[in-house]
């Protein structure tokens, strides 16, 4: 089917949520309702679909992967309003050769409108590949909830844009999900983003439905109440977790099992149906220790969603997008506005930008001279190294930087029994900058 090259702006409702009043909220506000039935097969698809929807409003519609493979599942649909198809692409979802995947994807294409939701980089690479046959690909980072990718949203994003530079091949990229504010939704539109999901930001407004402790839990989320687990396993998943929940507890206990033995796509796909097996919709939940609640860290944003916008589902949308377009609008103007700030006229960089330190990740030459190629202001960390590891590593960091300015970070605290080497190093090479990891430099 053609592309409509309008950003799409959608919101994600539960299926019990499929109702004149929200498609007309979708309608008027122009942003898109997908409704999440990805927990339902092929059939119960269809047979749900004509009793919810009989005069066929809703369009866009979340499938499963194996409901995507069912063969039927594309004649099931004809008989519904469903043109559009958000499917969950993740490997532990649609085992098996994932050309197989593909062909599916490019077959249904001929009659809908497929948005594939991805996270790995092996399966992003296949589908940004020339002659794929995908015309568009969501990027589903850590931060979103459930089974998500080990990347950010940022990471995957600019990924896939040097991906995409690189075979000159046009390729419509999404965000599903981890963006809460007009302001980085604008960013993301700004950048050539074709379109942004948002899984619950819109959770506290009055079109969703759920019981006054469930707001008043909700209200109360925070940025740390989830976290992820299945990491080690390479299949992470992000859960509603404030520190103390015992059905995270015991997720985080079975992977660390799984993970004793040799780690196999069986033990995986275990992980994955142990989670489901148990998953409970947050808006079905209660937020209690011992539920295993799929929760991103967009939520936490819901209470000041509603805040800011209001508590009515369709003013509130349509604020949020006005004010979207207005920063898009300003977008171009703001472009060029962190070039020759007085801050980098002063460090000698391009933008006022500083890289932040990391032990045993940042204190290479070859990684600040990148850094610096790039505009702004890399940063050594020194870390734990000793008098011959800096020596060793950072012997060619004079040559690399040609004169750029840098910044080494130093830990000058007690416990670091290579602070007086530290601070010789840096009396000798002298850097343009140094930051202070911790304590002073009192004697």
């Amino acid at each position: 089917m053609t592309e409509e090259r309008v950003p799409i702006i959608a919101f994600v409702w539960r299926p019990g949520e499929i109702s004149p009043p929200v498609s007309e909220m979708a309608q008027h506000t122009g942003s898109r309702a997908i409704f999440d039935l990805s927990t339902m097969g092929a059939e119960a698809l269809h047979s749900f679909l004509q009793k919810a929807d009989p005069v066929g409003h809703v369009s866009d519609i979340k499938i499963s992967a194996s409901a995507l493979m069912n063969p039927s599942v594309g004649r099931l649909l004809k008989e519904t309003g469903a043109r559009n198809l958000w499917v969950e692409c993740q490997s532990h979802f649609s085992p098996g050769d994932p050309s197989a995947f593909l062909k599916r994807l490019r077959t249904l294409s001929e009659d809908y409108r497929c948005f594939p939701i991805v996270g790995e980089m092996p399966l992003l690479a296949a589908m940004v590949k020339e002659g794929s046959g995908i015309g568009r690909i969501v990027l589903k980072g850590c931060e979103a909830a459930g089974f998500v990718s080990g990347e950010t949203t940022l990471v995957l994003y600019s990924t896939v844009k040097e991906m995409l530079h690189a075979s000159a091949k046009s390729l419509d990229v999404l965000i599903w999900g981890g963006v809460s504010t007009p302001e980085a939704a604008a960013a993301f539109l700004s950048t050539g983003a074709a379109g942004i999901v948002f899984e619950s930001v819109h959770w506290l407004t009055d079109l969703v439905v759920m019981d006054d402790p469930q707001r008043q839990q909700l209200a109360r989320l925070r940025m740390d109440s989830t976290a992820l687990v299945g990491l080690d396993l390479q299949v992470p998943c992000r859960l509603f977790n404030k520190g103390n929940s015992l059905a995270f507890k015991k997720i985080r206990a079975f992977e660390e099992a799984l993970c004793a033995a040799e780690i196999t796509d069986e033990s995986r796909h275990a992980f994955v149906d142990q989670v489901q097996a148990s998953a409970l919709h947050p808006l079905d939940s209660h937020f209690t220790q011992s539920e295993v609640i799929p929760l991103g860290s967009e939520a936490a944003f819901a209470a000041s969603f509603a805040e800011r916008f209001g508590p009515g589902t369709g003013k509130a949308v349509n604020a949020f997008m006005a004010e979207m377009r207005n920063l898009c609008g300003k977008a171009e103007a703001k472009r060029y506005c962190f070039l020759d700030s007085p801050v980098a006229r002063e460090m000698g960089i391009k933008y006022p930008f500083i890289q932040g330190a990391m032990s045993s990740i940042t204190e290479t030459p070859e990684f600040a001279s990148e850094i610096a190629d790039a505009g702004g202001l890399p940063t050594i960390a020194l870390g734990l190294m000793d008098a011959q590891a800096c020596d060793r590593r950072l012997v060619r960091l004079p040559e690399i930087m040609g004169g750029r300015p840098y910044a080494v970070n130093v830990v000058s605290l007690a416990e670091n029994p290579f602070r007086e080497s530290h601070l010789a190093w840096i009396k000798q090479h002298r850097p343009r900058f140094v930051w202070i990891a911790g304590g002073d430099l009192s004697p």
